[in-house]
């Protein structure tokens, strides 16, 4: 393992007139050597040499003697990026408002660790040396490797973003990325329950708190971090008024892509609402209950009911059916139901390009109760068992 080292050092020389001057050797940390020598110009004199001096001379002069980044050894280059208090990051949050997510870092930390450290060829390169072809050819690696095509889209993005960010400042000077095509994907859509197993599943005999987890999911629409966040005051009056988010690394947030909105409580949902007892904070908690729970535990309890309406873990794999699929299935069947597009993208917190300056005015036109009686209709239930 590296040891960190000094970014430079001082030592005293004597020039022509015999003075003894303070010098400073810079350290370059991808060739292992110390590259560079500076005169600070400060003469050692006094009883502590002027050192203090010496020292602020020659942090002065660190930019200048540093290595450019297309000298920096690629591996280094992006590892320096994916960190929360890079300069990106810094910019985008204080500059643009956008705070950079956590768990976003962390996976491309993850990438770095599993795909790109590894790969042989970049772990002498500099950025400098990093072209089209060794790009082509790292993919071709990870395809061998059995990754999809998603999954190494992923990966170039891991290497992609630091480097497109040197070019945007000047510090690289081409793109090599500029001409590289993503690798073909296969479209695969997330599943959906029928509205005959949505029925089904309201039906299902479940612990009333795990249940109404899940059932929060298929009949509200609300994402998995959107039920984990959920406290017992957001739900009054007959609706939900999703705030909250949590998200692993990242604690409590606001829901994805500013998509707080209020949505009708299902009255199934209400239900199993009223057959737990009152409390305050968080609606779904761990072992710690001052804590949501967490992801695998909702995760596990939603596949268990599916496993009782006859969904097997075989038939949910082929499927593609996860937690998720509920946002899929609560949009459905608002359709179903004859809700507006207009209004399911109100309800599900849906943001998309077309529909976008609308949305942003949804929230305020929509009937909830107008709403809540075609999506009571479409499920056919007014209670469930418990």
């Amino acid at each position: 393992m590296k040891t960190k080292h000094a970014a430079y050092s001082l030592y005293r020389k004597k020039n022509k007139s015999g003075a003894s001057v303070w010098y400073a050797r810079y350290w370059d940390a991808d060739e292992r050597r110390y590259s560079a020598v500076r005169s600070t110009g400060v003469v050692a004199a006094g009883k502590r040499g002027r050192r203090a001096e010496a020292d602020e001379a020659a942090r002065f002069m660190l930019d200048e003697v540093r290595p450019g980044t297309g000298n920096s050894g690629l591996l280094s280059y992006v590892s320096a990026y994916w960190d929360a208090g890079h300069e990106h990051f810094q910019e985008r949050e204080k500059l643009q408002g956008k705070k950079v997510s956590v768990l976003y870092i962390r996976k491309s930390r993850e990438i770095m660790r599993l795909y790109v450290e590894p790969y042989a060829p970049f772990q002498k390169m500099k950025v400098s040396e990093l072209t089209g072809v060794a790009i082509r050819r790292w993919m071709l690696y990870l395809a061998n490797k059995g990754l999809s095509a998603v999954r190494i889209d992923g990966c170039l993005q891991t290497i992609r973003a630091p480097v497109r960010y040197g070019v945007s400042c000047g510090d690289i000077g081409g793109n090599p990325f500029q001409n590289i095509k993503a690798p073909a994907k296969v479209k695969t859509e997330k599943g959906c329950l029928t509205r005959e197993e949505a029925q089904r599943l309201a039906d299902v005999p479940f612990e009333p708190k795990k249940k109404l987890a899940v059932m929060l999911g298929v009949l509200s629409g609300m994402r998995l971090g959107e039920v984990r966040g959920l406290h017992y005051e957001d739900i009054s009056g007959g609706m939900i008024h999703i705030t909250r988010n949590w998200q692993n690394y990242e604690d409590l947030k606001a829901p994805k892509s500013g998509s707080a909105r209020t949505v009708p409580l299902p009255s199934v949902a209400g239900a199993l609402l009223d057959a737990i007892p009152a409390g305050s904070g968080y609606i779904f908690t761990g072992r710690k209950k001052s804590r949501p729970v967490c992801v695998s535990s909702v995760q596990e309890w939603f596949y268990s009911m599916l496993g009782k309406i006859g969904i097997t873990e075989k038939d949910r794999k082929e499927r593609r059916i996860t937690f998720h699929s509920g946002r899929h299935t609560f949009v459905t069947l608002g359709r179903q139901a004859g809700i507006s597009a207009f209004e399911i993208q109100a309800l599900a917190g849906h943001k998309s390009g077309a529909m976008m300056e609308h949305y942003s005015h949804a929230k305020q036109v929509i009937d909830l109760n107008a709403a809540s009686v075609k999506l009571e209709a479409v499920i056919g239930r007014s209670g469930a068992k418990l």
